[in-house]
């Protein structure tokens, strides 16, 4: 049977953050996880995809409703999908850190 100083049922960032507190006492660390990948809600499905879109979304609105006197941006073009599609490859390399 193995030793295991800590087991940590999830793999959301309050895990990751158990592990880390551990390892540093030199605790010999296991992670459950079931359900959404490692990470958690936080970085598959939650604050990382959302504030990745939800500033896309900023950065749109400012440019046509700045308020600023004498100057005036247009968007050239806005791509939806690539936008997703980043967001998306962020969650993958955040996945793997």
């Amino acid at each position: 049977m193995r030793h295991f100083d800590l087991i940590i049922l999830g793999g959301g960032a309050g895990a990751f953050g158990a592990a880390i507190r551990a390892n540093e006492f030199d605790g010999k660390t296991a992670m459950v996880n079931h359900g959404l990948p490692l990470g958690g809600t936080c970085v598959n499905v939650g604050c990382v995809p959302s504030k990745t879109l939800l500033w896309a979304a900023e950065l749109l609105h400012a440019a046509k409703h700045h308020g600023i006197p004498g100057i005036k941006a247009d968007i050239a073009s806005f791509d939806f999908a690539s936008v997703v599609r980043d967001e998306l490859a962020l969650v993958d390399r955040l996945r793997t850190c």
